[in-house]
């Protein structure tokens, strides 16, 4: 799948192609250069939606808890101090409806699924 910076490129690059081509050039080609433009940016978009699709968000805890036993990210709220907030992400097992070895002191606000490891792409 395409990462959104090599769509955006495709989409600049396809622009610029056909803007040099409609110089000097009858109706009918232009018509027929305007009908592949859009049959471009139709499968771009979709490769966009595809993008999106995969994206985790944050979900908060008062919406619910993981189904699944595994680790996840989650967003907690320190209390060392009554004037004292201090937000961090960590990364945690759940486990039997718990967040594992987490303290008294700690108030888990949002979650979400670990994302895909990194991988190099291939050339």
């Amino acid at each position: 799948m395409k990462s959104f910076d090599e769509i955006v490129r495709n989409l600049s690059n396809a622009i610029d192609k056909y803007k040099d081509k409609m110089v000097g050039v009858g109706e009918i080609r232009i018509d027929y250069m305007a009908e592949d433009c859009l049959m471009f940016i139709k499968e771009q978009q979709k490769e966009i939606e595809q993008l999106k699709a995969k994206q985790t968000k944050w979900k908060p805890v008062s919406e619910g808890l993981p189904k699944e036993e595994k680790e996840y990210l989650i967003q907690i709220k320190h209390h060392f101090t009554p004037d004292d907030d201090f937000v961090q992400i960590i990364k945690i097992l759940f486990v039997n409806n718990h967040w594992f070895s987490l303290g008294d002191h700690y108030d888990v606000i949002a979650w979400q699924p670990l994302p895909e490891p990194y991988k190099e792409e291939e050339k």
